[in-house]
């Protein structure tokens, strides 16, 4: 082993070493810098990173049998046979290294005390802040939130995009925060804000979307419309912000239709539900009922009136196990009505976590749920939850963190 070694430095082949590995540092801290710039993929870098590493055991068998030397490239037997020659290869060799480390340690010192990097943001990350409601009697609060959501689910479903969810980007309302700050505590490139005014049956609807970066108005426009028009006027605002953002959208968004009367009705319930009162929920429930009676086939009243009813019951409001039977009667009703809609799975599943102590069959609704909707923060919550009460501690936490990242929307939870 001492002969072996004593061999490695007479032929240089350490003094190779260090400079390769300083250079392939440089270069890897160029391509960070650069790259991002022009909106190239990370895996790019990992790519070169790779190549590096496996270029670097045939890069030291080349330094073991040549030399690079003031005459050029010679053989280790050409450099044995002249010691002047090899004397000022090793001195040659020592002047790269300390090239190379020099420039590596002014690199780390530019880039740890010199440069102040902003942090790195998803170039298409995304956060909706809730609507401003401008109607003079300011009642409207319900429509405005709804409009909001709805704009959100919607470009969540668009896998180019990256989304903050609804409980994060809607704990900003009635805050004094700048876009800049909002950005920041979010990690967005973009925010999206907006205002709604309703008279009567129409609504002027003026969104705003916002580079967080630079302050400046990437795009906006104001939207004068019938309330008949509403589903087809979130459509086309989101597909907007889509272009502007150069996203393209995946295929039609998985739409429940139903009348506009009916969609507004289902909106003021769902922020009354929020109200999380007694009476608000009541009030939620006769609306629903209402709905559901006029459209049996609108799913996403169904799963709402599920949730309601399971809160009722869990809460004591409401008779326990007749509650729960009303509750599981609306989400089947939901998954049998919803083609392509997630909810009432989600549903079933927190039936069958709390209620029946199954948890097999709630992974089961849960894995029927993120093939609907893969990126569904909700929905990925509920899984991680459910993974820790089945022990599966490991995967609860990988699916934690898919879930708080806020806008991974190409993640599906394992077979149970």
């Amino acid at each position: 082993m001492r002969g072996f070694i004593h061999e490695i430095r007479r032929r240089n082949v350490h003094r190779v070493a260090l400079a390769y590995l300083g250079v392939a540092w440089l270069l890897v801290q160029v391509l960070e810098t650069v790259l991002p710039v022009y909106d190239v993929d990370d895996a790019v870098i990992r790519w070169v990173i790779l190549a590096l590493l496996l270029a670097f055991l045939p890069v030291l068998a080349v330094a073991w049998a040549f030399e690079w030397t003031a005459k050029g490239i010679r053989t280790q037997e050409e450099v044995d046979r002249d010691p002047e020659l090899a004397s000022r290869s090793s001195r040659r060799a020592d002047r790269v290294i300390i090239a190379v480390l020099s420039l590596a340690v002014l690199a780390f010192a530019a880039d740890r005390f010199l440069v102040d990097t902003p942090p790195s943001l998803p170039a298409k990350s995304i956060a909706v802040l809730p609507f401003d409601d401008m109607t003079p009697g300011h009642d409207q609060v319900w429509l405005a939130d709804g409009l909001a959501e709805e704009l959100l689910n919607l470009l969540a479903q668009n896998r180019a995009l990256q989304v903050v969810a609804r409980t994060s980007s809607f704990r900003f309302r009635n805050q004094k925060s700048t876009i800049a700050e909002i950005a920041e505590q979010l990690d967005v490139a973009y925010v999206l804000e907006g205002s709604v005014r309703r008279d009567a049956d129409r609504v002027r609807v003026t969104a705003q979307l916002i580079d967080a970066g630079s302050g400046y108005h990437v795009w906006s426009d104001t939207y004068d419309e019938g309330l008949d028009d509403i589903f087809a006027l979130q459509d086309r605002i989101a597909r907007q912000i889509a272009g502007a953002l150069e996203a393209e959208m995946l295929g039609a968004p998985v739409r429940q239709s139903t009348t506009p009367q009916n969609y507004v009705a289902f909106l003021e319930a769902q922020y009354l539900a929020r109200q999380n009162s007694v009476e608000s929920r009541q009030r939620a429930i006769e609306r629903l009922q209402a709905l559901v009676a006029d459209d049996p086939n609108y799913a996403p009243a169904w799963t709402m009136l599920s949730a309601l009813y399971g809160t009722e019951a869990a809460g004591g409001v409401r008779d326990y196990d007749a509650g729960f039977r009303l509750s599981k009667d609306a989400a089947l009703t939901a998954v049998r009505v919803g083609s392509g809609f997630s909810g009432g799975y989600m549903q079933l599943a927190w039936i069958a976590q709390w209620y029946e102590s199954d948890l097999q069959s709630a992974a089961g609704f849960l894995d029927q749920a993120l093939e609907l909707e893969p990126g569904d923060a909700e929905i990925l919550g509920n899984a991680a939850i459910l993974l820790l009460h089945m022990g599966k501690l490991e995967r609860s936490i990988g699916v934690s963190d898919d879930q708080l990242a806020r806008y991974t929307f190409d993640v599906a939870i394992p077979s149970y």
